[in-house]
Protein backbone atom coordinates (compact mmCIF):
# COMPACT_ATOMS: atom_id res chain seq x y z
CA UNK A 1 0.00 0.00 0.00
CA UNK A 2 3.06 2.14 0.60
CA UNK A 3 4.75 2.27 -2.35
CA UNK A 4 0.91 2.26 -4.21
CA UNK A 5 0.98 6.17 -2.45
CA UNK A 6 4.15 6.68 -3.02
CA UNK A 7 4.24 5.84 -7.24
CA UNK A 8 1.26 7.87 -7.07
CA UNK A 9 2.64 10.64 -5.93
CA UNK A 10 5.56 10.80 -8.10
CA UNK A 11 3.43 10.16 -10.77
CA UNK A 12 1.46 13.52 -9.60
CA UNK A 13 4.25 15.51 -9.06
CA UNK A 14 5.88 14.69 -12.76
CA UNK A 15 2.45 15.38 -13.93
CA UNK A 16 2.68 18.80 -12.05
CA UNK A 17 5.90 19.46 -13.25
CA UNK A 18 5.23 18.88 -16.71
CA UNK A 19 2.05 21.12 -17.40
CA UNK A 20 4.00 23.72 -15.39
CA UNK A 21 6.90 23.55 -18.32
CA UNK A 22 4.08 23.49 -20.75
CA UNK A 23 2.19 26.58 -19.18
CA UNK A 24 6.44 28.44 -19.01
CA UNK A 25 7.38 27.39 -22.15
CA UNK A 26 4.00 28.52 -23.91
CA UNK A 27 4.33 32.21 -21.95
CA UNK A 28 7.77 32.74 -23.13
CA UNK A 29 6.78 31.88 -27.28
CA UNK A 30 3.80 34.27 -26.74
CA UNK A 31 6.22 36.78 -25.06
CA UNK A 32 8.79 36.35 -28.13
CA UNK A 33 6.27 36.21 -31.04
CA UNK A 34 5.01 39.62 -29.13
CA UNK A 35 7.95 41.44 -29.12
CA UNK A 36 9.31 39.65 -32.70
CA UNK A 37 6.06 41.28 -34.19
CA UNK A 38 6.43 45.21 -32.38
CA UNK A 39 10.27 44.85 -33.39
CA UNK A 40 9.10 43.99 -36.92
CA UNK A 41 6.56 46.63 -37.43
CA UNK A 42 9.31 49.10 -36.23
CA UNK A 43 11.76 48.09 -38.40
CA UNK A 44 9.47 48.59 -41.32
CA UNK A 45 7.95 51.87 -40.19
CA UNK A 46 11.41 53.08 -39.88
CA UNK A 47 12.35 51.66 -43.42
CA UNK A 48 9.36 53.76 -44.42
CA UNK A 49 10.82 56.76 -43.18
CA UNK A 50 14.42 56.25 -44.15
CA UNK A 51 13.12 55.66 -47.82
CA UNK A 52 10.36 58.33 -48.17
CA UNK A 53 10.98 60.65 -45.01
CA UNK A 54 7.83 60.48 -43.37
CA UNK A 55 6.53 57.19 -41.26
CA UNK A 56 3.52 55.08 -42.60
CA UNK A 57 -0.04 56.71 -42.33
CA UNK A 58 -1.56 53.44 -41.01
CA UNK A 59 -0.80 49.58 -40.52
CA UNK A 60 -2.62 48.81 -44.12
CA UNK A 61 0.41 51.10 -45.35
CA UNK A 62 2.46 48.70 -43.84
CA UNK A 63 1.04 45.92 -45.46
CA UNK A 64 0.63 47.44 -48.91
CA UNK A 65 4.37 48.46 -49.57
CA UNK A 66 6.68 46.63 -46.59
CA UNK A 67 5.38 43.05 -46.77
CA UNK A 68 4.44 43.05 -43.08
CA UNK A 69 1.13 40.52 -43.01
CA UNK A 70 -0.99 40.91 -40.18
CA UNK A 71 -3.45 38.37 -40.61
CA UNK A 72 -4.04 35.11 -38.84
CA UNK A 73 -1.47 36.52 -35.55
CA UNK A 74 -2.66 35.79 -32.10
CA UNK A 75 -1.90 39.28 -31.79
CA UNK A 76 -4.08 42.93 -31.94
CA UNK A 77 -1.80 45.93 -33.19
CA UNK A 78 -2.40 49.27 -32.24
CA UNK A 79 -0.88 52.01 -35.00
CA UNK A 80 -1.20 55.84 -33.23
CA UNK A 81 0.42 58.42 -35.50
CA UNK A 82 1.55 61.08 -33.65
CA UNK A 83 2.67 63.51 -36.70
CA UNK A 84 4.27 62.38 -40.67
CA UNK A 85 8.09 63.12 -38.89
CA UNK A 86 7.29 61.15 -35.82
CA UNK A 87 7.71 57.92 -35.01
CA UNK A 88 3.89 56.55 -34.62
CA UNK A 89 3.16 54.56 -31.23
CA UNK A 90 2.72 50.93 -31.90
CA UNK A 91 1.93 48.37 -29.47
CA UNK A 92 1.06 44.71 -29.55
CA UNK A 93 -1.22 42.76 -27.26
CA UNK A 94 -2.25 39.25 -27.01
CA UNK A 95 -5.47 38.78 -28.91
CA UNK A 96 -8.78 37.26 -26.39
CA UNK A 97 -9.39 33.63 -28.13
CA UNK A 98 -5.95 33.68 -30.30
CA UNK A 99 -4.59 30.72 -30.88
CA UNK A 100 -2.88 30.62 -27.63
CA UNK A 101 -5.20 32.40 -26.07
Amino acid sequence: MKSILKSLITATLIAVIFFCGVQWIDDWMVRESRQALENELRQAAEHCYAVEGRYPPDLDYLEDHYGIRLQNRSFSVEYRRVAPDRMPEITVRRQKGGAWA
